[in-house]
This record gives structure tokens, C-alpha cells and sequence, in this order.
């Protein structure tokens, strides 16, 4: 019986009619610009570049207001970004990839499309994709016990105090950070070899990933070409990157276009088009919801011909982004060396979303309120995060104005009575009162960053 779900999402035979279908209104469509002498393939590359590189969009406008696009070239040290790789993926092929800006802000050398970033999270499904392929092989069951594989190395589970025994199946659809450093265990012990080398053999060797590499010790150090990665105020990270002994969990460094070849052979597999790394079942049920919004390795979200798979990386100094449209052929990997890189990687990801017509990241449109001048004075004062570091609140008209020590002064604008929001930055605040009504703190949130401050005068 097969360890894979008869019932997929993504079924091949309608994958392929679509892929074929599409192919053939592309020779269509080819053969009347080749007669009539228009845009070939190659400048319509080119524009799109061009597109994506002035058209950055902010996580929010106002209503009302035309969105305005932005250069990235301005974005990267808006954020602090040091470098930034950007591969894209059109007709389930790379179409073009593209760096910018530097590896190492201290000897200003140039990124490439072969500098490598560490890649967080996006290391997962190419630790799924080597699971899938022993299970193939008859060494790995999906839903057999794993510790009873891993018992000579960690003992075996205590079922009474609440440690229940979990199956490969769980491990891969598990949250990464709970997960990752069973997963290398169990296949280290089923294969007879270290994750890395495991992982060349099984994965990176047989697609050409010949740059990509996992590390598994702080000793060897990151590999040659590798970007320097750098804090939110745009330092280095003291100590350099991080080289996790769990390289399942971290130990991936990568390029965008090698991550989109990865994601290119696996939809080739799922189409039963010749890919090279994993069985059409298994690759079917990679693209395929097992728990959840969970996948093996992955995250889908959407419905009908708008499903997206994603994950989202991140480590110190370093963060990337994968979004893949199977059924479009569509998508791209954003891979930056900055604790800041999602914040300018969710606005690349706008810019592309409008180029290739994607039907995610779009800004979010905001309307703007006035509350009575009584509430703002409220919220005017000083907001202690550290001795060191507090935000000044003042008011001005219909918005609130704050000022972080060190920095330039954001306005901020009414979502409700005690929440408001600015632009650029996108961030979030929310105030606080006491028991009497008065105004105690405020939380301030910008991505997946949260701060705490206490009102002080």
C-alpha cells in the first residue's frame, strides 16, 4: 500500500492537462509574435525586471490615496539590507534571477546570484524531499513509531509522563522548531551517514545544487562566497552567523536560483515530467495539505488555481522568503543577509504579485480617523523600552508623532481608540491604561517583532 494520501490537492493528470494546455497557447502565442515581429521572450524579461525593481509597494495605503511604487535601490538601506537575491520562476522554470546591493557592508563586496545565504526554515523541504526519498527506498516508514528507530541514541519515549511516540509523518508536518532535530537523528541512524553528506547525496548532487552546502559544526565555518549577516540597526552579528549544530534546523546555506531549481524539479516530479529527485507520489504529496496548512517541509495556502506553497527563514543576521505557485508555474525565492529582510521582502513580493498577476500581497488599504483632541493628549509623553532607548509621543493635528531615541520621527495614525499605525515603516502601536483609566504603556509591533514600553512622563 502506498505511505502517500490516494486523494491529492495537487492531482497530476489536471496539473499536466494545465501545464499542456498552457504550453500550447504559449507556442500559440510565440508564433504570432515570431510573424508579427513584437515583444520577444527576452525584452519581456527585461521590462518585467525593470517592473519589479521600481515598483516595490508598502505594506499599507491610505484610502483614497494612489499607492505609491517604490525603487529598491531606495528600499534596501531604507531597511538597513545590506544585499538582496531574488530568483523568479515563470512556466515551472527559472526565468530570471538578479542580486543587489552587498555580501559584507565592510569590504563592499558586490552580491551575486552565486553568493550563498543561510537559508532558516527554506533548509525544511529539501530535509522532507531526502525523507520522502528513503521512504521510497523502504528504509523510513511515514507512520511507523520514529523513536523506535532512535531509541540506542535518546532512550525511548516515556508514555506516561505525556511523551507520546510520533511517526515520520509528524516530524515533517511539525513545527520546524520542534521538530528539525529529531528528523536529522532519524535520518542519520536510517541511512548509516551524517545529515550533510546525507543530504548531498540525496538531494543537492542529483539536482546540480553543486554551491549549496549544510554545516553542521561552528568550526568549519560558513562556506566560501557566503554573505555577512547583519542586526535590525544594520551591524554585523557579533560572532558571525550561525552555524547550528542541528544543520536540519539551520545549517543550509543557499541561492535563490538553486532553491527555485529545487521547487522547478519537484512540481516536473508532481506532473510525472521528468523529475530527478523524488517519485510523482511523493512529490504529489508534498504539494499536498497533510496537517492542517502543514505539507511535508512546506506551507500551502489558497484554493483552486491560486494554491501557494511558502515558508519563511530566518536566523541571525539573515532572512528569506519561498512562495510557489504550482498549478501557475509562478513564483520566486527572496534571500537576504538582514534581521530586517522580510520587511523589504514582503514589499518585492507586492511589486512581483502585480507584474505576474498573483492573487496574494496586495496592500492592505487603511481609512483615516480623527479622534477628540482629549485622547491624543492622553498618549503624549515619554515610553521607557530600556534606560537607554524610550520613545517620545507628541501630537500633531489628527496623528500622533513618535520619536525613538537615535532615530527620525514616524507619524502615527488612528486604526481605534487605542491603536494606531503608521505607513513607512509599517508598525503597529497599541496603549495601555490602569485600573483609574490613565495611560500606563504601549506595545509596538512591526512583522513578527514585539516591544514593550512603560510610560515614564
Amino acid at each position: 500500500m502506498s505511505p502517500y494520501p490516494a486523494v491529492l490537492v495537487i492531482r497530476h493528470d489536471s496539473l499536466y492537462n494545465i501545464y499542456m494546455g498552457r504550453k500550447a497557447i504559449l507556442a500559440a502565442a510565440m508564433s504570432v509574435i515570431f510573424l508579427s515581429g513584437c515583444e520577444t521572450q527576452e525584452s519581456l524579461t527585461g521590462k518585467r525586471i525593470k517592473q519589479v525593481e521600481k515598483g516595490l509597494l508598502r505594506a499599507v495605503t491610505i484610502k483614497g490615496q494612489k499607492p505609491e511604487k517604490l525603487a529598491l535601490s531606495a528600499r534596501m538601506p531604507f531597511y538597513r539590507v545590506p544585499g538582496l537575491s531574488l530568483a523568479v520562476m515563470d512556466r515551472h522554470e527559472l526565468e530570471w534571477a538578479k542580486a543587489y546591493g552587498v555580501l559584507d557592508a565592510r569590504t563592499q563586496e558586490p552580491a551575486t546570484t552565486e553568493t550563498l545565504f543561510q537559508a532558516g526554515a527554506l533548509a525544511r523541504p529539501l530535509s522532507a524531499a531526502a525523507a520522502l526519498i528513503l521512504v521510497s527506498q523502504g528504509r523510513l516508514d511515514l507512520d511507523g513509531p520514529a523513536h523506535a528507530r532512535l531509541e540506542k541514541r535518546e532512550g525511548p519515549p516515556d508514555e506516561s509522563a505525556g511523551q507520546a511516540r510520533v511517526t515520520l509523518r509528524e516530524l515533517l508536518t511539525d513545527d520546524p522548531e520542534a521538530g528539525d532535530a529529531v528528523l536529522q537523528h532519524l535520518l542519520e541512524d536510517s541511512a548509516g551517514k551524517p545529515f550533510p553528506a546525507l543530504l548531498s547525496e540525496l538531494v543537492l548532487g542529483p539536482l546540480g545544487m553543486t554551491r549549496s552546502a549544510f554545516k553542521d559544526a561552528p568550526s568549519e565555518g560558513p562556506p566560501a562566497s557566503a554573505a555577512s549577516g547583519y542586526d535590525r540597526d544594520g551591524r554585523p552579528v557579533q560572532g558571525g552567523p550561525l552555524l547550528d549544530p542541528a544543520p536540519a534546523a539551520a545549517g543550509l546555506w543557499t541561492s535563490p536560483a538553486e532553491l527555485v531549481s529545487f521547487a522547478a524539479d519537484l512540481m516536473a516530479s508532481a506532473m510525472d515530467k521528468g523529475g530527478r529527485l523524488l517519485p510523482p507520489p511523493a512529490a504529489r504529496a508534498m504539494l499536498t495539505p497533510q496537517a492542517g496548512t502543514r505539507s511535508f517541509g512546506l506551507a500551502i495556502e489558497g484554493s483552486g488555481q491560486d494554491v501557494r506553497f511558502h515558508l519563511r527563514g530566518r536566523t541571525a543576521g539573515f532572512a528569506c522568503t519561498l512562495d510557489i505557485y504550482p498549478y501557475r508555474g509562478q513564483g520566486a525565492v527572496i534571500m537576504t543577509n538582514s534581521a530586517n529582510g522580510l520587511l523589504l521582502a514582503d514589499e518585492v513580493l507586492r511589486a512581483l504579485a502585480e507584474v505576474y498577476g498573483w492573487p496574494d500581497f496586495k496592500p492592505v488599504e487603511k481609512t483615516l480617523y480623527r479622534l477628540d483632541p482629549s485622547i491624543y493628549a492622553g498618549y503624549v509623553g515619554r515610553y521607557e523600552v530600556t534606560p537607554e532607548y524610550a520613545l517620545e509621543v507628541t501630537h500633531e493635528d489628527y496623528y500622533l508623532v513618535i520619536r525613538p531615541t537615535g532615530q527620525a520621527p514616524t507619524r502615527f495614525y488612528v486604526e481605534s481608540q487605542t491603536f494606531f499605525f503608521s505607513v513607512d515603516p509599517y508598525i503597529r502601536i497599541q496603549f495601555h491604561t490602569g485600573e483609574k483609566g490613565d495611560v500606563t504603556g504601549l506595545t509596538l509591533w512591526q512583522q513578527d517583532f514585539k516591544q514593550e514600553a512603560r510610560k515614564v512622563g
